[in-house]
């Protein structure tokens, strides 16, 4: 069966929507209750389930549904979300969980509700995983029913039905049916029937359909195949037309491809006399070309010219390359000249601020002087130790302390607030105390009222039986029957015997004889009495004894000797062998107290030797901490310059290398702009000299004419404007260069101090793994030292224990000494008290005159035995008096039968007074329950009074701790803050005095200093060296600027012929193809088609081209209209072969046999449809009556069983549910019920609507509500009761609480089974506990009344 486990709130209704505060309901099985009072928000849990199962809304709530979740008016906000997480059991025992979240908006005029997702989880149970989706609401309001095994209305109506729709049984008819239709679910199987007959209608009108159907496509089938027929011969003539067709194909085929051999001759030749045209232009052009150049002729061949050419350009190139060579050293010397002057100023401005900086620094160490003064004494700065190590150790110990200033004041701080917040705290939880202590006392009070007004009805009822007076009455009765119950018998034994007149002397005799064994009974029952206390008290006594020295033994032999072998202690023999002594166990504890004095002291210089391991631990661990810092920092130091060099100079050892190189390559890059430099002006030079004086600057050769002129200017001028291009790109090159080196110069204090760092590294490293090696040893020998500590302190503490257990030892043994003489002594005493009276019992059984009989019985009798004998004895002598009394009477002549008749008048008066003092006893039981249970209040009253006085105190002590705190935090904070701020000052001061000293330190600038110094004096004779290298190699270069321009004027001489020879080749290969082009010409005129006979026939033998073209173009004309006409009668045919099988496409004969076969299979299946469905409507018409009435039989039975068992009054004998068609005959009719609740007495009933109380209504509700549950649940045991108890009296819901407790009990064994009972009457609750109950769910609004919260309780506090 199915149950519901867990239930969380948050935001629903009045319970709080923070998460954090979300309150949650355990249910239990078989029984959870749920107790509140109104108002507090139990009918909400009712709501939450019932929504959370099916997806309603609870009533009232209306078409918005914003008031089902907490109001964002009241908190402040403008939404407020709420979730509702319910656990349930689902079918096959799966575990599930559903989530509903809503969100309420909180516009200007109204509260918009919003449903924001539903979730459904649950755990698959072969892989253990947890598997959660999201649904629509639909969804999940039609699985989460399913899951459960009910249907959403017996969810409702039955199981969570809603407190103000509790009583709809007795509701008005419309909604009665309505609820009853749905949980039999008759109206989905009405309309289910009335879908069977709908269903047979339809198929019937369809039936009549399809025949007339079949009818048509019967014909239709007919003339789609005569159709069919007169396409097929259409078909053919077409086929035999197309052969035709195809017969002429090859014939026009040859014909066009004769055509297209006809016109690609007629492109050739067209072709041809195109380029004839060019070639006969082009030789006129290069013929006039020649004879423009007017050069003489020469006798040399063109090869002699080109090989002269090359020897010439060889020289030019040679004479170029070494004024290039002289150009570029010329450049370098300029460049070192410049390189070197530059470097000079630079020097020059680099040694004035250095030694500016040099002078900042001595100010800047004097300022750092005096302000170490001023933080501490322990450091000296002087000139010779001024590193960065100690700078930085410097700073370090000033950040340390101010650390530490601001950690003592936070902790000063934080000591403080944590004081105030428990003293806060104190004060909510005073606060809390106090308010739960005065609504407990208003509880109490108000039941106190409640007891009293009971004890005064109870105390009026008491006085009107007339209280203890009828109890006496009772006892005298009591008294006076059993005297004349005696009188009766006494009479009657007397009439027995019939001795007459001497019956009275007789039983006298008889008495004084029973009075004298009486009293010798009694007086032997006192004395034996005494011995058996004296043997038992030495039984005991042994007992104690052996019991002592047992537990001495076990625990010599558990918790003494073990550890005392251990220990190394010789054990004496008696204590091992159990046989110990008092003075054996001394001595143990002697030896063991000295042993224990021993190892405490062994234990003690174990101690302290781990503490000053501990010592020496923590200064080695300071050490290398240290160490560790200042490698960290090393590290960091090279790797922050390993990065910022890493680009530049990967390996800091080749920096110089790399150095070097990048000033040859800046040096190399500005030599190439010097030379690019010179060219672009020997160009400008040459073109100057060619205007000025019309000859070569390089071979001093006129030139010849101006076009001459015009061409050498022209290339000069081409290579003047390339210049500038290659200029700017090699001064980019320069710029680069010299950037580079710029680059690498600013690294070398980096690089420096990389160095310092790497050589420190190892040295750190060696430092910290010495340190290492001595920690491992110290822990080493720590463990070792601990280890024989913990070995110690283990033996020392097992020494105590084994003390103190013997010590307990030697307490028990002095005890079984005592012991022991005590028994020694009682064991005298009871020999002598047992000699003495054997004499006496002797005597006294030889003293009564019968010594045969005393021989004959035991010597002596055990106390039951006396004690049986002294009671027969007794009831005889009570018996002879009455005997002697009624004898007496009997003899003054009284009436035999006076005594029989006043017994039964006593025994009628007694059985009255009997009556009289039940209901007394009664009264008074329930009296003084009453009285213990005001008691109690009372009790309860003052405590809660005291504690909340109590509370009260603690909180206003709580409150005066916590202003007290205040005014101390705040004078902390004062005094913390004005420490912190002068080391916080002093700190900054240092943090802006340090990097200056350090940043000089760290550059190496006095170094650095004399290095540009000296470095100036080089580069000031280095500069005037490269000023004279400079002036010889520009006169050089004059000199080969002037033997250049002369070879360059004979060049241009030889380039001249070299174009006429070059020209004239040319003319003679034009001519050569020109010819060669004329005779091709000449064969393809005179050529003809090959195969055009065969097609033309004789007449085109001495036909010319274009005849040729007009015989084939009139042929292929004659043999397409032949073909045309053919094409025309196809087509025609072919249109109405298409027109037949459009005719057959149409929807007349689509598909027309399938369709066909289609509708004659629908009218089979159709015919066959309506036979079942009859079978069908009337087999489901007769199970939905039969399972009606079962149902309401079985339902009916269940309420009378409830109503015997649960209602106290006479007026109702039980209760049914009547199902009635509506009275007619129609089928209809018969399977529409209408439903109402009748209560009987005898064989009369009534409609109960209307007619009934409040009380009635609402128990009749309940039980018919617990007998649908019982019906419709199979798999769902759940049932919800709110408020069950309204308008019921005190026995009515006593009742109830019974049929409840009594349905517990007959489903406990029902695994699933679950009854929650909401309500506010603790009455009830207790009624209901018991075994079933044994803890309850709590509701009630908080402290400020703002929010529902659901506390656990037990049972028991019910009763507190």
């Amino acid at each position: 069966m199915t149950s519901i486990e867990k239930l969380q709130l948050c935001g629903v209704r009045s319970f709080d929507p923070n998460p954090a505060n979300q309150q949650f309901i355990q249910f239990q099985k078989p029984l959870t209750v749920i107790l509140g009072k109104n108002g507090a928000g139990k009918t909400t849990i009712i709501e939450a389930l019932l929504n959370a199962c099916t997806g309603t809304m609870p009533p009232g709530t209306g078409t918005e549904k914003g008031s089902f979740v907490y109001d964002p008016k009241v908190v402040g906000e403008t939404e407020v979300k709420a979730q509702i997480r319910l656990i349930f059991t689902g079918k096959g025992g799966k575990l599930m969980q559903v989530i509903r979240s809503f969100q309420a908006t909180r516009s200007a005029h109204r509260v918009t509700f919003t449903t924001l997702d539903n979730t459904v989880a649950f755990q698959d149970l072969a892989t253990g995983e947890v598997i959660s989706s999201t649904y629509r609401s639909s969804d999940v309001d039609r699985v989460v029913p399913e899951m459960l095994g009910v249907s959403p209305a017996v969810l409702e109506h039955v199981i969570f039905c809603h407190q103000e729709e509790s009583n709809w049984p007795l509701g008005p008819p419309k909604d009665v049916k309505r609820i009853f239709d749905d949980i039999f679910a008759a109206t989905r199987y009405v309309l289910a029937l009335d879908r069977l007959r709908d269903n047979s209608k339809e198929f019937r009108r369809q039936l009549k359909e399809h025949e007339a159907s079949l009818m048509a496509l019967r014909e239709h089938r007919e003339q789609a195949k005569q159709l069919e027929q007169q396409i097929a011969q259409k078909e053919s003539v077409v086929k035999a037309i197309q052969g035709r067709s195809i017969g002429i194909e090859p014939e026009l085929r040859g014909l066009r491809q004769a055509r297209e051999e006809l016109r690609t001759v007629e492109e050739q030749i067209e072709t041809l006399q195109r380029e004839v045209a060019v070639t006969n232009g082009r030789l006129e052009e290069r013929r006039e070309a020649v004879r423009r150049m007017g050069v003489p002729a020469t006798s040399q061949t063109l090869d002699d010219l080109l090989e002269m050419r090359g020897s010439f350009t060889a020289q030019m190139q040679q004479l170029e390359e070494g004024l290039v060579h002289d150009t570029k050293r010329y450049d370098a010397a300029t460049a070192r000249r410049r390189a070197q002057e530059e470097e000079m100023y630079k020097c020059r401005s680099n040694v004035q601020l250095l030694e500016r900086e040099a002078q900042l620094h001595k100010q800047n160490v004097a300022q750092l002087r005096e302000l170490i003064q001023h933080l501490s004494n322990e450091y000296v700065l002087s000139e010779g130790n001024i590193d960065e190590r100690s700078l930085h150790r410097l700073l370090q110990k000033a950040e340390d302390a101010v650390a530490a200033e601001r950690q003592r004041a936070r902790a000063a701080s934080e000591s403080v607030q944590q004081h105030i917040r428990d003293a806060e705290d104190g004060v909510q939880g005073g606060s809390r105390v106090v308010d739960g202590c005065k609504k407990e006392i208003e509880v109490r009070e108000h039941a106190v009222e409640n007891v009293r007004r009971r004890i005064k009805e109870n105390a009026a009822a008491i006085a009107a039986l007339g209280g203890d007076g009828c109890r006496t009455k009772l006892r005298q009765v009591q008294v006076e029957v059993e005297e004349l119950q005696q009188r009766v018998a006494a009479a009657e034994e007397l009439r027995k015997k019939g001795d007459g007149e001497h019956q009275s002397q007789r039983i006298l005799m008889e008495l004084e004889e029973q009075n004298s064994t009486v009293a010798q009974l009694r007086e032997e029952m006192m004395q034996q009495k005494l011995l058996e206390r004296q043997q038992q008290d030495l039984v005991l006594m042994r007992q104690q004894i052996d019991e002592a020295r047992a537990a001495v033994a076990a625990a010599l032999q558990r918790d003494v000797l073990p550890i005392l072998n251990e220990v190394g202690v010789q054990v004496p023999q008696d204590a091992a062998a159990d046989s110990f002594s008092l003075t054996t166990l001394t001595s143990l504890r002697s030896q063991a107290a000295q042993i224990r004095q021993l190892k405490a002291e062994e234990l003690r210089a174990l101690q302290a030797r781990v503490l000053e391991l501990e010592k020496v631990c923590a200064l080695h661990e300071q050490k290398m901490s240290y160490s560790t810092d200042e490698l960290g920092q090393c590290r960091r130091t090279v790797d922050a310059g390993t990065r910022q060099c890493a680009g530049l100079v990967p390996d800091m050892d080749v920096y110089e290398e790399v150095l070097l190189q990048a000033r040859e390559a800046a040096e190399t890059a500005a030599q190439k702009r010097h030379a690019l430099e010179a060219l672009a002006s020997c160009y400008h030079d040459f073109m100057v000299v060619a205007k000025e004086e019309r000859t070569c600057a390089v071979c001093e050769r006129p030139f010849d004419s101006e076009d001459a002129l015009e061409s050498f200017l022209t290339r000069k001028a081409d290579k003047q404007r390339a210049s500038p291009e290659a200029l700017a790109a090699v001064q980019a090159a320069v710029n680069t260069a010299q950037e580079a080196y710029q680059s690498l110069e600013k690294l070398q204090s980096v690089v420096v101090t990389v160095r310092q760092n790497r050589h420190r590294i190892p040295v750190l490293e060696a430092e910290l793994d010495a340190l290492g090696d001595k920690m491992k040893q110290n822990r080493a020998e720590q463990r070792g030292v601990c280890a024989a500590r913990d070995a110690a302190q283990h033996v020392v503490h097992q020494l105590d224990t084994m003390y103190q257990h013997l010590c307990m030892a030697c307490t028990m043994g002095e005890k079984t000494v005592a012991l022991r003489d005590t028994l020694a002594r009682k064991e005298k005493d009871f020999e002598a008290a047992q000699a003495e009276q054997q004499p006496h019992e002797t005597q006294r059984k030889w003293g009564s005159g019968d010594g045969a009989t005393a021989r004959a019985e035991p010597p002596q009798r055990s106390y039951e035995e006396l004690c049986e004998a002294y009671a027969a004895a007794t009831e005889r002598l009570h018996k002879l008096n009455r005997q002697f009394t009624e004898a007496q009477r009997m003899e003054r002549g009284q009436a035999e039968n006076a005594a029989e008749r006043e017994l039964q008048d006593r025994k009628t008066a007694m059985f009255q007074a009997e009556v009289a003092v039940s209901k007394l006893e009664d009264l008074e039981a329930a009296a003084r329950e009453l009285q213990e249970e005001a008691a109690q209040h009372r009790t309860r009253v003052e405590e809660l009074k005291r504690q909340a006085a109590e509370a009260q105190h603690s909180v206003e002590a709580h409150q005066q701790r916590v202003l007290q705190l205040r005014a101390e935090l705040q004078k902390t904070d004062a005094a913390e803050r004005g420490v912190l701020d002068t080391a916080e000052k002093q700190l900054r001061e240092l943090q802006l005095s340090l990097p200056p000293v350090l940043s000089y330190v760290q550059n190496g600038c006095a170094r650095q200093l004399e290095e540009l110094r000296v470095h100036l004096r080089e580069t000031e004779s280095a500069y005037k060296a490269a000023a004279q290298e400079e002036e010889g190699l520009a006169s050089r270069m004059k000199e080969a600027r002037k033997t250049l321009s002369d070879q360059h004027r004979r060049s241009a001489e030889i380039d001249r012929h070299i174009d006429i020879l070059q020209q004239e080749a040319s003319i003679a290969a034009d001519e050569a193809h020109l010819a060669e082009t004329e005779r091709t010409l000449a064969s393809l005129k005179s050529d003809r088609l090959q195969d055009v006979e065969q097609l033309l026939g004789e007449e085109a033998r001495h036909a010319s081209l274009a005849t040729l073209r007009e015989l084939i173009t009139a042929k292929i004309t004659s043999l397409e209209k032949i073909r045309a006409q053919q094409d025309g009668n196809t087509e025609a045919m072919l249109l109405d072969v298409n027109q037949l099988k459009q005719q057959l496409r149409g929807d007349k004969y689509q598909n027309i046999e399938k369709r066909y076969r289609s509708t004659f299979l629908k009218v089979q299946t159709t015919e066959i449809s309506i036979q079942d469905i009859e079978k069908y409507y009337s087999a489901l018409e007769k199970a939905v009556q039969s399972y009606h009435q079962e149902k309401i039989a079985q339902i009916n039975q269940i309420i009378a069983e409830l109503w015997r068992q649960t209602y106290r009054g006479s007026d109702i004998d039980t209760v049914e549910i009547r199902s009635e068609t509506e009275g007619t005959t129609t089928t209809t009719a018969r399977r529409s019920y209408n439903y109402r609740v009748v209560m009987k007495r005898g064989n009369n009933e009534m409609d109960m609507r209307g007619r009934c109380s409040a009380g009635q209504k609402v128990l009749a509700s309940i039980i018919i509500r617990l007998a649908l549950s019982e019906a419709f649940c199979c798999d769902c045991g759940i049932l919800a009761l709110d408020e069950p108890t309204t308008n019921l009296d005190d026995d009515n819901a006593r009742s109830l609480a019974d049929a409840l407790r009594t349905l517990i009990q007959a489903r406990r064994a029902v695994k699933h089974f679950q009854l929650v009972v909401i309500t506010h009457d603790e009455q009830f609750v207790r009624a209901l506990g018991g075994q079933s109950l044994e803890k309850f769910y709590y509701v009630h609004k908080d402290r400020e009344g703002a929010f529902s919260v659901i506390d656990e309780r037990t049972f028991d506090q019910l009763f507190a």
